[in-house]
């Protein structure tokens, strides 16, 4: 199924006041993700690396695809399943780990009393944490998006491969019968 462009019109910085103009680099994994990965690669856990193959597309139509060609994409899906289900859990150990740093900065103010309200939107600590929940929840969002694409293709996969043993168990069967 192919996906058509979606085209919105552009907004102009007047009409985002309230957005910050400040760029963020790219989420990167927090030392809680890296404690977890070092410490399963520490007792030779099987993580799995990033799949050399790119993510391939789902074809319209998998029944028109060769077993060989079937078995390859299911092959790269799994793949991609495994090293994104990792991906998530280091993302879900960043996010909780995020959240917990916030809630221990935000012990120190007493949101109630409008002088720690200001305080606390001057504080570089209070801003940082809230910028690394915000995206850490972003990103294990988009990786958990990914994880779940990938594993509803891998399903449609298995269920076709499925499809096909039935159909050869039932010719089989047929053809002995028949003779």
């Amino acid at each position: 199924m192919a996906l058509g462009t979606v085209s919105h019109p552009a907004a102009l910085m007047a009409d985002a006041s309230s957005v910050r103009r400040t760029r963020r680099p790219m989420y990167q994994m927090e030392d809680s993700g890296w404690a977890v990965l070092r410490k399963a690669l520490d007792q030779e856990l099987p993580v799995p690396r990033k799949p050399r193959a790119e993510l391939p597309p789902l074809p319209e139509d998998l029944s028109d695809l060769p077993d060989s060609a079937l078995m390859k994409l299911f092959g790269q899906l799994t793949q991609w399943q495994k090293y994104l289900g990792t991906q998530l859990a280091l993302a879900e150990v960043d996010e909780k780990s995020s959240a917990r740093t916030l809630a221990r900065v935000e012990k120190g103010y007493d949101f109630r009393k409008p002088g720690d309200k200001v305080r606390a939107a001057a504080d570089p600590a209070y801003e940082a944490a809230i910028v690394a929940a915000q995206d850490t929840f972003a990103y294990r969002r988009l990786v958990d998006a990914l994880h779940g694409s990938v594993d509803s293709d891998a399903f449609l996969c298995s269920r076709e491969l499925t499809r096909r043993l039935g159909t050869a168990d039932r010719d089989h069967r047929n053809a002995r019968l028949n003779t």
